[in-house]
């Protein structure tokens, strides 16, 4: 789905509203976008993850999920003005 077909990735946060923020704007501006979330205490896999590894004791629960923003190649440089407008 992100890889192929021209989607390029234009930012990431941990932050939930940060995230609202960027969503919102690109919203505005009428770019569309699509939103990965990845759980990254979440265990499973092969190799597992960090979580498998080490547990979650000491975690930072914000720091949960990481919400990765991907936009079609052809929207690339707007939304990244857009995100970077966002985070002001």
């Amino acid at each position: 789905m992100f890889g192929i077909g021209g989607w390029k990735q234009v930012g990431a946060t941990f932050d939930m509203k940060r995230q609202a923020a960027i969503r919102e704007q690109l919203e505005q501006a009428g770019i569309e976008y699509q939103v990965k979330v990845q759980n990254r205490l979440k265990s499973g896999g092969l190799s597992g993850n960090q979580r498998a590894r080490l547990g979650s004791a000491g975690e930072n629960a914000a720091s949960e999920r990481e919400y990765l923003f991907y936009v079609q190649k052809a929207e690339e440089e707007k939304a990244r003005r857009v995100i970077e407008s966002a985070g002001r």
